[in-house]
């Protein structure tokens, strides 16, 4: 049996930060509606993905500055 106590602490904590960001969404939802909270997910999705397409062209043109003669 003691090892189903320490099974039970160690899950005791992993809930309690689902609990509190299930709590967190439900009260966000509620202020702002549901529409808005999806809308802001997705688009830090898309700036997630934007970032690196838009750094590429940056370090590339930086580089090529470099080989260009004053």
């Amino acid at each position: 049996m003691s090892g189903y106590s320490i099974n039970k602490e160690g899950n005791r904590n992993p809930l309690r930060l689902k609990t509190d960001r299930r709590d967190t969404l439900l009260a966000r939802q509620h202020q702002q509606g549901p529409e808005v909270l999806i809308e802001a997910e997705a688009e830090g999705g898309l700036i997630d993905v934007q970032v690196p397409l838009i750094e590429d062209p940056i370090v590339r043109v930086t580089a090529h500055r470099a080989t260009l003669s004053a």
